[in-house]
């Protein structure tokens, strides 16, 4: 049986998750902002809000390894997201 987490384990892993995943998105949404042609703060602003309030509902009901492998699948998604976008910025950027 897992152990029971104390208040300061719980909220600490549901704070790193965020910072985190939302610096993810943040860094996703610097791209595709560039990709697409918005304003650049205004990306990063957004793909941080966003992504980083879908990891903290996401990260209030589960345990601390079902956080770990949300970890490791968003990080997957967010690592594809800036890839695809740098492609894109670039072929916007040699076309355009």
């Amino acid at each position: 049986m897992p152990e029971k987490e104390d208040w300061p384990e719980y909220w600490g892993r549901i704070i790193g998750a965020v910072v985190m995943l939302g610096t993810l998105s943040a860094v996703a949404g610097l791209v595709w902002s560039l990709a697409i042609g918005f304003d650049i703060g205004t990306g990063a602003f957004w793909g941080g809000i966003i992504g980083g309030g879908i990891v903290f509902i996401l990260s209030l009901g589960i345990s601390r390894y079902a956080t770990g492998g949300m970890m490791m699948m968003f990080g997957g998604f967010g690592v594809i997201a800036i890839i695809i976008g740098l492609v894109v910025w670039l072929i916007r950027t040699l076309i355009g």
